[in-house]
Formats: structure tokens, C-alpha cells, sequence
């Protein structure tokens, strides 16, 4: 689902279950009022910057942020943190949407049109010109 056509209720949920689940998977501990005050910050962030992403855009890429570290650092979960994971999501799906279907990279196979008869739709305008 795209990030505007949700409410902000199931938003908010959707921030804090994504956030505790990279606690987790980064193996750090915040108290609730961190998580609660940290949920809102993404929340606004993402209506604010990314409303026209999925929220599986979102959490690919939090996947991809915490598995794609290049040097052995830790991870800091910070806003400037979870920003440039989006934003490097975000950047892969505009430098893939040209690409033909089979050329696209394989971490974006879930934005496929498969089933949406937009391939045929594109191919008879193709044949109109």
C-alpha cells in the first residue's frame, strides 16, 4: 500500500512495529518513549518525503540498510541513519523503472506489474505510433 493512503493511526503503528523489529535485528534496546517520539519522526518523514513509495519500499529498505553495511561499523538507528536507506531505495527504483523487466535488479522483483495488464496496455500505444 502506498504511504499516503494510509491513516496516520496505522502508520504510526506501521513506524513503531518497523522500528522495534531493527532494534532487534541491530540487537540495541531503546525505552518506549525513544521508540514512541523515534515512530513519529518516521512517520512524518515518510508522509512528508516518501508518500508515493510502498510501505514494502519502506521496509526493504530498512532490510537492505542493515545487512548493506560496507565496513564493520556499528549501526546507529538515527534519522540521517534510516533517511539514506530510503532515500538509496528510493534511487534504486527510479534508475530501475526504464530497465526491461528481465534487466531490472532482482531487490525490486516485488514492484513488478505482473497481472496488471500494464504490459499490454503498453504494448498496443506502442503499436498506435
Amino acid at each position: 500500500m502506498v504511504i499516503k493512503e494510509i491513516k496516520d493511526p496505522e502508520l504510526l503503528q506501521f513506524c513503531t512495529m518497523l522500528l522495534t523489529k531493527t532494534l532487534i535485528e541491530l540487537n540495541q534496546n531503546k525505552n518506549s518513549q525513544w521508540l514512541e517520539t523515534f515512530a513519529n519522526s518516521l512517520k512524518r518523514d515518510l508522509q512528508n518525503d516518501f508518500k508515493n513509495l510502498d510501505v514494502r519500499d519502506i521496509e526493504l529498505a530498512f532490510h537492505n540498510g542493515i545487512r548493506n553495511q560496507t565496513e564493520n561499523k556499528t549501526i546507529v538507528l538515527n534519522v540521517p541513519t534510516y533517511y539514506n536507506w530510503i532515500k538509496d531505495q528510493r534511487n534504486l527504483i527510479w534508475k530501475e523503472q526504464s530497465k526491461e523487466p528481465e534487466r531490472r535488479d532482482k531487490r525490486i522483483q516485488y514492484r513488478s506489474r505482473n497481472g496488471t495488464g500494464m504490459i499490454s496496455i503498453s504494448n498496443k500505444i506502442k503499436q498506435l505510433k
